[in-house]
């Protein structure tokens, strides 16, 4: 892996602390305005582009891409979160969410495909200094976000974001310069749909993998929303013992990254993670044992690290670089609508429901996992399998 890797990567560090304080601020800001609705709102604004916009991306990504267009997007992305620190009224806030979510949409495919063509030839490696960098903006964003949670500056987050976001636009410019990037032949109507195509190839994913994969999705955004009550609640930990179980988690996500051998090439690397995040999102919702669940999520957030690193590295390396675009869009698009469907899941079943939501939640990504892996199992060995 190449230093111009390692710089982007290190970019993608910095903007995920920056997305982590503006998480931050948005829900500060519900909090202070007692809106719960706004919250809602700011959902739906950051999600229904990717689902309205997100195939296009894909398109745009793998046939019209220009190296500037990401580092100019990031920017503007930017300049509209560090407005959003001066303006306070609901509609700049949901408004500016909309727009800087179009803009991911349209161009958020474009950062894995760069990472991608710098990655060539050490793929595996990349997708692990990828999703450890991922698991520790989760710590460190939490940790120092909450800390201004607490000082109550929504403003001061906000702005940070921005400039976090200044940081890898910096990044992205570059490592873009001179970065061969392949690009597709023009297609036919269905191109946006040609990424789903990949994924269910049986050389990438398979029909089995691919539903694994969204049950992952889901069941981590579901745990997400009814996580906080349960561990809070049920297994007695406290605020204070969820924001440990939550570092837990993230803390094993860099661990999974970082299992030596060559191990997330194996072919039950997917399915036997899966099947452990299953496990884990689930046990704390069956026993009121705090250790336990602090035991459940480090092994959740090791096995979340394998599949995520797993995960990447299949589409690097399975799917042809003239389709990554595409590839990451169909993915990111799954991502998304497991995301809304998990919050509207988990705002359904409210402090109530929440033990049985996340039962349910483990238990159904725990079957799919048992499923792939039955798959991969008859399916027949090949020296190219991952």
């Amino acid at each position: 892996m190449g230093g111009r890797a390692l710089l982007l990567i290190a970019g993608l560090f910095v903007a995920s602390v920056g997305d982590r304080f503006a998480d931050i601020a948005f829900a500060l800001h519900a909090a202070q305005t007692g809106s719960s609705a706004l919250l809602a709102a700011v959902l739906l604004a950051s999600a229904v582009p990717e689902l309205l916009l997100g195939l296009v991306g894909g398109v745009v990504a793998d046939r019209h891409l220009r190296t500037w267009w990401w580092p100019a997007a990031l920017a503007v992305q930017a300049a509209v979160l560090i407005a959003l620190a001066h303006l306070h009224t609901p509609w700049h806030l949901v408004a500016g969410v909309a727009l800087n979510g179009s803009v991911t949409a349209l161009l958020g495919p474009v950062g894995s495909k760069l990472l991608g063509a710098l990655a060539r030839g050490h793929e595996e490696r990349t997708a692990r200094a990828h999703t450890a960098a991922t698991g520790a903006a989760a710590v460190v964003g939490t940790a120092l976000g909450g800390v201004s949670f607490a000082a109550g500056s929504r403003g001061t987050l906000l702005v940070v974001a921005g400039c976090a976001l200044l940081v890898l636009a910096g990044c992205a410019a570059a490592v873009a310069r001179g970065t061969v990037i392949a690009r597709a032949a023009p297609a036919g109507r269905t191109a946006a749909l040609l990424g789903f195509g990949r994924l269910l190839s049986p050389s990438v994913f398979g029909a089995a993998g691919t539903l694994c994969t969204v049950g992952v999705l889901l069941g981590t955004s579901i745990e997400a929303v009814a996580g906080v009550f349960v561990l809070t609640g049920f297994t007695g930990m406290g605020p204070g013992g969820y924001g440990l179980a939550l570092a837990s988690w993230s803390a094993g996500v860099m661990a999974g990254a970082a299992l030596p051998g060559g191990w997330v090439r194996r072919r039950i690397a997917m399915p036997l993670s899966a099947t452990a995040m299953g496990a884990a999102i689930a046990l704390p919702a069956l026993a009121p044992l705090p250790w336990a669940a602090l035991a459940a999520f480090a092994v959740g957030g090791l096995a979340n690290g394998v599949f995520n690193t797993a995960l990447a590295t299949v589409i690097w390396t399975r799917v042809d670089p003239t389709e990554h675009g595409r590839a990451w869009a169909a993915f990111r698009w799954m991502l998304t609508g497991c995301l809304l469907t998990g919050h509207l899941l988990g705002a359904a079943a409210g402090a109530d429901g929440a033990r049985t939501l996340m039962v349910c939640s483990g238990a159904t990504t725990a079957l799919a996992g048992v499923a792939f892996l039955l798959s991969r199992l008859r399916a027949p060995h090949t020296a190219s399998t991952r």
